[in-house]
């Protein structure tokens, strides 16, 4: 993270967020990496990408890496996606990993058209945030009466309907022309076939697979990065 030309924080969402740029050309891409990780695990895709010419940029979630804060959830993120978005203007494509490729979809479908990417690229992406709310509810045997306080109650902290969030319902929101999803064969995480499936119905999207590394590693694979690098390039 060294080799960042520029270092900065901004203030979104009641915290410091911390936001690295490596510039380039006039070509601007955002990076949003996922739960538990940083901006730093990019490394590998933000030197190829910064190396082929564009202007590349990756920041860390609230209570994240060097950004501050104790607690984070998916529309916090969107909305330090969209605050980005309005300091530093439209980006030319969009990365995320998991959380972030969800959180970059969803604040993709509440902006305009005008400040959308040509190009969007989503790795390891949850086709559904409720589908977490059901397997814990399967892994502490929560009883149905139980589960609905917890949803509410979450509902309530967020100030979002949780079941109303999914990838496909966002399609005709998100309105990007060339869309990458890639996902991992390995992925114990989210299974491959419904990511598979969102792709396969998502007009603009094109799919990419393999057995490179699972969920938490697979952006770094190789194969991967070099993937990436094309979609956006050409």
């Amino acid at each position: 993270m060294a080799t960042a030309s520029k270092k900065e924080q901004i203030f979104a969402e009641n915290e410091d967020i911390q936001v690295y740029i490596w510039e380039g050309n006039d070509k601007k891409i955002l990076i949003t990496h996922g739960w538990a990780g940083m901006a730093a695990d990019f490394k590998e895709m933000i030197k190829a990408l910064h190396q082929a010419g564009f202007t590349v940029m990756a920041f860390d979630l609230p209570a994240h890496g060097f950004s501050s804060g104790k607690h984070t959830h998916m529309p916090m993120v969107m909305e330090v996606i969209k605050s980005i978005i309005e300091k530093y203007g439209s980006f030319y494509a969009m990365i995320g990993h998991s959380l972030g490729a969800a959180s970059t979809t969803y604040a993709l479908a509440e902006i305009a058209q005008e400040k959308k990417p040509e190009k969007l690229v989503l790795l390891g992406v949850p086709p559904a945030p409720f589908v977490f709310f059901e397997q814990f509810r399967s892994l502490l045997s929560i009883n149905d009466k139980l589960f609905d306080k917890c949803v509410k109650y979450v509902e309530k902290m967020v100030g979002r309907k949780i079941q109303d969030m999914s990838i496909e319902k966002s399609f005709p929101k998100v309105s990007v022309q060339n869309i990458l999803i890639i996902h991992d064969i390995e992925d114990n995480i989210i299974p491959l076939e419904e990511v598979k499936t969102i792709a396969d119905k998502w007009e603009n999207a094109h799919f990419f697979s393999g057995n490179h590394g699972g969920h938490f590693r697979h952006y770094k694979h190789t194969d991967v990065v070099k993937k990436v690098k094309s979609f956006i390039s050409n």
